[in-house]
């Protein structure tokens, strides 16, 4: 699967997905820190990309219709946020989704 994690997520949790086999860009590491979540969104689609975050702005599906990227993957992560349970949200979310076209569709991750 092609993913894009966004800066929220950074570059200890695209290894993760990398060693899962899939392929993996960071906005940190295409310089899209700061972009627009309708650039983010516009530059993954363009690549063929789901996007990964922990961005909620991103689950309006008014404001952004899920079929008009290549997918949109909203982790709901519970406070205290630590990097063991961002891990442990983006393995759920790998887990699930092996075997599934996501594109046009938004996912919602909690592990609460």
């Amino acid at each position: 699967m092609k993913l894009k994690l966004d800066e929220n997520l950074g570059e200890r949790h695209a290894e993760t997905a990398r060693v899962r086999g899939h392929d993996v860009a960071t906005v940190v590491g295409e310089n899209l820190c700061s972009a627009s979540d309708a650039r983010l969104l516009h530059v993954a689609h363009v690549e063929g990309r789901v996007v990964v975050t922990m961005d909620k702005d991103l689950s309006n599906t008014v404001r952004f219709p899920p079929r008009d990227y290549s997918g949109i993957v909203v982790l709901r992560i519970p406070e205290p946020l630590t990097t063991r349970l961002i891990a442990r949200s983006i393995a759920v979310f790998l887990d699930a989704a092996s075997d599934v076209d996501l594109t046009g569709r938004l996912s919602v991750v909690d592990v609460s």
